[in-house]
């Protein structure tokens, strides 16, 4: 077997890693979809997206805490995936 397939192959069979969990701590959150205020606020992101929001979200081990003081979270409020144009 060639060293290039056999590369393929067992990086094939390793299990696939998680994505880097990050949760954003903030004095308060705003439900975009309902208007209700929650405080505090925690955004736990994945990768490339949410994937909790509360007032309290769970915390991964070795998931990266960022503490955002007295500020307001808006999650959801901005989708990335739509193309605005001016």
């Amino acid at each position: 077997m060639k060293p290039a397939a056999l590369l393929a192959l067992l990086t094939s069979l390793l299990p696939a890693q998680a994505p880097h969990a990050i949760v954003l701590h903030a004095a308060r959150l705003i439900e975009v979809d309902t208007g209700r205020t929650l405080t505090p606020g925690e955004v736990r992101v994945e990768g490339d997206h949410i994937a909790e929001v509360g007032a309290s979200v769970q915390r991964p081990p070795g998931a990266e805490i960022v503490d955002l003081g007295d500020t307001t979270l808006l999650p959801g409020l901005i989708d990335r995936s739509e193309e605005h144009t001016s």
